[in-house]
């Protein structure tokens, strides 16, 4: 646990040195991450995805320690990638982690849809035919729109 913290001081120091490194950050957030500081991390975490937008390791760990924290949603909301717009729809629809709600499991797949995301079309699909959150007769007009 020494080393980690000793570690911290030393990437700390590098970064007063080079405010963008991505190797200290990274690093540094590892080293949070795994003494449980994961607000910290989160901090790392999220400079470096200021520094570069999609990078899958910093997502995946930044929601993983919201998720460690018992912050559900935020650990999707923070990534508003299509595949976790359309999980948290699915999360919402089965009451994983979250409460079940009809109104933001139609939100989440909407959202997904929209962005081109064939489940979050296929699962909005099912919300317009079991009628969760909308009327029965849409879903036919929908399917039609999503067809090509």
């Amino acid at each position: 646990m020494e080393r980690y913290k000793e570690a911290i001081i030393d990437l700390t120091k590098l970064l007063d040195i080079e405010l963008n490194g991505k190797f200290a950050l990274r690093y540094q957030e590892g080293a949070y991450y795994l003494i449980e500081r994961f607000k910290e991390a989160i901090n790392d975490l999220t400079k470096l995805l200021n520094i570069e937008p999609s990078t899958k390791f910093a997502l995946r760990y930044r929601a993983e320690a919201y998720y460690l924290m018992e912050k559900y949603t935020e650990s999707f909301n923070v990534n508003q990638c299509v595949d976790d717009t359309y999980e948290l729809g699915y999360f919402y629809l089965h009451g994983i982690n979250v409460g079940k709600d009809a109104y933001k499991t139609f939100a989440q797949f909407e959202k997904s849809a929209n962005m081109g995301h064939a489940k979050g079309i296929n699962c909005l699909g099912y919300c317009y035919l079991y009628g969760i959150e909308v009327e029965n007769r849409a879903s036919i007009l929908y399917f039609r729109g999503h067809s090509d």
